[in-house]
């Protein structure tokens, strides 16, 4: 039986995984959930130390050290990202011993010319995203980007980012701490803003994903909470379709229109609970003013809130509070814009819709909302023209 705690780094990856017992296996996964626990508490516990030195209720309270902490690595991905750039623009067209392992034939050496576009596409606080296209293109590498990149990493990258940030390292006359490892490769994604951004992975872990099989969305409607389970399906199925074009264009838009379309059905026939947004209620008391006699709202008041105080007018004008109940403080709602003039939005507990006297939804403002304007906003890295409800096209124009 292997004990796996002992083992070295390299050698359990060199180890014959393929042909290992049961046992042995088993084994591996414990020890693998125990590192990981580790490896959270250890994270948690760094991350809690760095917000209670900003938080001005901790003893050793110390802005200066908190913004020190996030300015190291503000200063650490910068670096990085500079020295990408350089390595990629000035290095890569000579790398010689790169350009033939990547099977560039000797006789075209020469003729690789320099990189015209930024390789880093997008940086976070401990990640940069880096392009490979241009690169593939310039050694007119053809097939499977995974296997290119991974080659590319092997050979040149993985060295470059350890001597990179010992150099940066002593720089500041300490001890190396920073690591940049290859943790992803995604055939394409959508960048929306900071935080924002949508994944097509191929390869984590060392493992390889079919194509369309690991959409990995992070800070977007797909995955929030308040986004409608039936919007989340529909909008993870047309962010594969986006992917499975390469590089979406204005002619791939009356297949995305039909597909809206198809959706704008469903959308309709699913009913106001599968389609209505969620939110949780909170500080009703400061921007709901009067909800009884009449309806008076603070300004700058969370549309959700405005929606939940029409619900709890109407609950009480019609006397039909034991039947329904009142909206409060901290509970979740579903709302939508319905067809009032006296307020456009109203807001209903979960699985207790008024059918009494809710007003009637807004179908094609809701369809917005939920489903147009989160696919519109995907299509805007693209620099595509956002799609007006109407759904109209003209073949002419394509």
């Amino acid at each position: 039986m292997i004990n796996f705690a002992e083992l070295t780094l390299q050698e359990l990856k060199d180890l014959d995984w393929d042909n290992m017992s049961e046992e042995d296996l088993l084994n591996a996964r414990k020890e693998s959930l125990k590192c990981m626990s580790l490896e959270q508490g250890v994270k948690l516990l760094i991350v809690s130390i760095y917000g209670a030195f900003g938080n001005e209720y901790f003893h050793w309270y110390n802005v200066a050290i908190a913004e020190s902490v996030t300015g190291q690595g503000r200063s650490a991905i910068k670096y990085a990202m500079a020295n990408i750039k350089k390595y990629f623009f000035e290095d890569f067209h000579r790398d010689r011993e790169l350009l033939l392992h990547l099977k560039v034939p000797p006789e075209k050496l020469d003729s690789i010319k320099p990189l015209k576009n930024d390789p880093c596409i997008a940086g976070h606080t401990d990640s940069s995203y880096i392009s490979f296209e241009e690169p593939m293109l310039a050694v007119n590498r053809d097939g499977d980007a995974t296997s290119f990149i991974l080659a590319f990493y092997q050979f040149r990258l993985k060295q470059f980012f350890v001597d990179m940030f010992e150099a940066f390292a002593r720089k500041y006359n300490t001890e190396n701490f920073l690591e940049f490892e290859l943790e992803t490769i995604s055939d394409n994604g959508i960048w929306l803003t900071k935080g924002k951004y949508i994944q097509n992975i191929r390869w984590k872990d060392k493992k390889v994903y079919p194509n369309l099989t690991y959409i990995k969305p992070t800070g977007v409607e797909i995955i929030s909470r308040s986004t409608p389970i039936f919007a989340r399906n529909s909008l993870m199925e047309t962010v594969k379709f986006i992917f499975s074009k390469g590089r979406i264009s204005i002619k791939h838009y009356p297949e995305l229109i039909g597909r809206i379309k198809e959706i704008k059905k469903e959308f309709k026939l699913a009913g106001i609970e599968k389609t209505a947004l969620t939110k949780k209620i909170s500080e009703y008391k400061k921007y709901v003013l009067n909800d009884t006699d009449g309806l008076e709202i603070a300004s700058k008041c969370p549309i959700h809130v405005r929606a939940a105080a029409y619900h709890n007018y109407l609950v009480t004008k019609h006397g039909l509070k034991n039947k329904y109940g009142l909206i409060s403080h901290d509970e979740k709602v579903k709302y939508y814009y319905c067809d009032d003039k006296f307020c456009n939005v109203f807001a209903f507990k979960p699985g207790n819709f008024p059918l009494d006297f809710a007003p009637k939804m807004n179908f094609e403002e809701n369809f917005d909302k939920v489903i147009l304007s989160p696919i519109n906003r995907l299509l805007g890295p693209a620099k595509l023209n956002p799609l007006h409800h109407s759904l109209a096209y003209t073949i002419a124009a394509f």
